[in-house]
């Protein structure tokens, strides 16, 4: 007798493509259509996240909430999904999915709801966060944390009973993060940069990401590296007052925005040090995505960070909120081409054999057959 598929619907946040949105596109990707029939909806409107889904072959849908006062019509639209389609398994990603979906998935009788935290946020969070994010916590059948940061949060904040976490750090396709030398020349040539000693940044310019303390380190040793260039990919609510402090620090000729871009492996290739200044960080996907490409990283010392790089073994870990630390790893990689050479390696070595997408994937669906009640796997 053949068993049905285990059905399930990933409900995120936006239709734009960030590091949750890479992982669902993993997961789409990789997971066995064999046992497992997916479905994707987010509450933002339609985007680039749909048109890839689309490309997979995976059924996806929207929400449309354009706005919070189109709450109570994406709820209803929501209920209807998960009435008509009668889901074995509801997958919330990040804050606000987490919630309607507890609460419409619950009124449906979905037979299992389980959320994947991506952040260990305690700074940021208001106190009322914190309060509706353990009452979310602790009514889940499951919860997925991508790093043992996240799990320590969940436990030791959020008191959520530690045999209903699973560890399952964030992974990607390795392949698709691969040095190219003429991606590398292509773009330095594009943004005339051949000479430059040239560092990036993957994030979202938010508050959380830390990218005003990178800014002040730039500024810090701009006179004594005068080549050096600064990218920083992606786009956010921060973007008008981070252009003002460039100026205010006198580094625009140091530091180029690039805005959300799709072409992140080839910017990595045309990178010479990747640095990553988060005040909080529930896992660091866009760091692996650099220690794969072969780039040697700063990074804070901060969440799930540390469970990626050792310091001095295969990258530099330095205090959050510090840019004299910032700037003192930065030029000390600068000034030793054979210490960069040797931290990427191992950094490159470590993300192939622990931060694969095949790897990751096999856990979710793990995760998925025990909860169903199922042993296929």
């Amino acid at each position: 007798m053949e068993l049905s598929k285990i059905k399930i619907l990933y409900l995120t946040t936006t239709s734009q493509i960030g590091g949750a949105e890479q992982i669902l596109l993993a997961i789409g990707e990789k997971i066995d259509s064999n046992l497992f029939d997916i479905e994707v909806c987010t509450l933002f409107p339609k985007g680039v996240l749909n048109e890839q889904l689309d490309k997979l072959k995976v059924k996806n849908y929207n929400l449309n909430l354009k706005n919070w006062l189109y709450s109570p019509v994406a709820i209803y639209r929501l209920y209807r999904l998960l009435k008509k389609e009668k889901y074995d398994i509801l997958n919330t990603w990040l804050f606000h999915p987490s919630i309607i979906g507890l609460l419409v998935g619950s009124i449906t009788n979905t037979t299992y709801i389980l959320e994947t935290r991506h952040y260990c946020k305690l700074k940021f969070n208001t106190r009322l966060r914190q309060h509706i994010d353990r009452i979310i916590a602790t009514k889940m059948d499951i919860i997925i944390a991508v790093s043992n940061a996240a799990k320590k949060i969940l436990i030791n904040y959020e008191k959520v009973d530690p045999n209903k976490i699973t560890v399952i750090y964030n992974g990607i396709n390795i392949n698709k993060f691969k040095f190219n030398i003429k991606q590398r020349e292509q773009i330095r040539k594009i943004f005339s940069i051949q000479d430059k000693i040239v560092l990036s940044y993957t994030a979202n310019l938010r508050p959380i990401k830390g990218h005003q303390y990178l800014l002040e380190a730039i500024s810090k040793i701009k006179n004594q590296y005068t080549n050096i260039v600064l990218l920083l990919i992606g786009e956010g609510v921060l973007r008008n007052e981070l252009e003002a402090l460039t100026k205010q620090l006198h580094i625009e000729d140091n530091v180029r925005f690039l805005g959300y871009r799709t072409d992140i492996p080839d910017i990595l290739s045309a990178t010479d040090i990747y640095v990553h200044p988060s005040v909080e960080e529930g896992f660091g996907i866009a760091i692996i995505e650099a220690m794969a490409v072969g780039l040697p990283v700063i990074a804070t010392n901060v969440g799930g960070i540390p469970e990626i790089i050792t310091n001095g073994v295969n990258g530099i870990l330095v205090p959050p909120e510090n840019p004299q630390a910032l700037a003192e790893a930065i030029g000390d990689l600068i000034e030793h081409p054979d210490k960069r050479k040797a931290l990427a390696e191992k950094g490159q070595q470590h993300v192939a054999a622990t931060f694969t997408d095949d790897v990751m994937v096999k856990k979710y669906m793990e995760v998925y057959t025990n909860l169903a009640g199922v042993s296929r796997l």
